[in-house]
């Protein structure tokens, strides 16, 4: 057994986002909510986790998933593009509908607007 602390923060993120995906399907749950999953995360730990959370997504449809992340977005559709057309390019055992992820941006806050 490793000691959690001695981990990284990238670590202790990749680690969390993989147990939660572990456990989510046992959970039964109709929602499945990650926030800033990604925020200690390297490129490559970042591509590797949200494919898995959208390979994940893609076969278990019953349930509905929010990802936050303060991170780009960009990257984030890649792997959505790349994870759909792997399933329509056929050995998948599921397919990946073009409206499975939805990307909704805020804008950041104002300077001065902090909240009370």
């Amino acid at each position: 057994m490793v000691d959690l602390k001695a981990l990284s923060g990238g670590e202790r993120s990749f680690t969390l986002t993989m147990l939660m995906l572990a456990m989510g399907s046992e959970l039964g749950s109709p929602f499945f909510v990650m926030d800033e999953y990604d925020v200690f995360l390297d490129s490559i730990a970042r591509r590797t986790s949200t494919r898995q959370l959208f390979l994940f997504a893609a076969q278990n449809q019953d349930v509905q998933y929010v990802f936050c992340t303060p991170q780009d977005p960009n990257p984030l559709l890649v792997e959505f593009r790349n994870l759909r057309e792997a399933a329509q390019d056929g050995g998948a055992d599921y397919t990946v509908p073009p409206d499975l992820v939805v990307v909704k941006s805020m804008q950041p806050p104002r300077d001065g607007a902090g909240g009370r």
